[in-house]
């Protein structure tokens, strides 16, 4: 294989993540132009500068994943009769809403345990993580919900899964592709902790796109992930109740268990020509 081969592979498994974080940083930019002007206007609403701050912040952050997205459905438009050409087609004999209803279960036990396991290896304690998560205030829960549970998972799903993963299937093995694109889906997470578990849950969401081809699924998964965090932080009658481990290990053991035996028994996706 030439080293031109090399490079192109490389560069094109790397592309999404590129245009992902080009996006943000350009959004970062202008938004640290506009800042100023922005918290005054927030300001109004908030008694605390802080608060003004994070808020803005978010909306930022709203406004690159919005930016993505756009630059995506562009992207798949002009590229469209060559994706009909060289990607094989699959078909689906799964009930949709009972297989996004699975998935949802799954995902939100699987998060649990994920939960339970760092709070047991005291990684909380030793990385400031809680206080990471519970940044966030009651006072803005809607435009949190917006950046969490909607636009991270689309946004982090039509990158990873639907351009990166679906890319390297059609040059590596299943396995070394799961695990590629676990790696980088971990190393944008940035805090060590949620670098380690999202490694993990990227292997998760890479199987459950190897498995039923779908990367709605995949933002389906990736949101009921994110909703633990966002009901500690942003719910204040869940924020405020002291759950224990053993609550959190029943659920998790409960939901997840439950709802991957039934999900494990949904027949994969099959390939109707290639």
């Amino acid at each position: 294989m030439s080293n031109y081969t090399v490079r192109s592979k490389v560069w094109l498994t790397v592309k999404p993540l590129v245009a992902f974080l080009i996006v943000g940083i350009i959004s970062q930019f202008f938004g640290d132009i506009i800042r100023i002007v922005f918290e005054k206007i927030i300001e109004a609403f908030f008694s605390e500068k802080s608060s003004s701050i994070v808020y803005s912040r978010i909306v930022i952050n709203t406004i690159s994943d919005i930016t993505f997205i756009i630059l995506y459905v562009f992207y798949y438009i002009s590229k469209i009769k060559e994706i009909r050409k060289t990607s094989p087609l699959y078909t689906h004999n799964n009930n949709k809403i009972v297989l996004g209803f699975l998935v949802s279960i799954t995902s939100f036990g699987l998060m649990l345990l994920v939960s339970f396991t760092i709070r047991v290896t005291k990684l909380t304690e030793l990385y400031e993580y809680e206080e990471y998560i519970k940044s966030y205030s009651f006072d803005y829960a809607f435009i949190h919900f917006v950046s969490t549970i909607l636009n991270a998972p689309i946004v982090e799903e039509l990158c990873f899964r639907g351009l990166m993963l679906n890319y390297l299937l059609s040059i590596t093995k299943p396995k070394i592709a799961i695990l590629i694109q676990a790696v980088l889906f971990g190393i944008i997470h940035i805090h060590f902790v949620q670098i380690i578990y999202s490694f993990v849950l990227g292997i998760v969401l890479g199987s459950l796109y190897l498995r039923f081809r779908n990367t709605g699924l995949c933002v389906i998964a990736h949101a009921a992930m994110n909703l633990p965090a966002f009901l500690v932080s942003s719910v204040p009658l869940i924020g405020n109740y002291e759950m224990t481990l053993t609550h959190i290990l029943i659920i998790g053991v409960i939901l997840s268990g439950v709802g991957g035996v039934f999900l494990i028994n949904q027949p994969p996706a099959k390939i109707i020509y290639s």
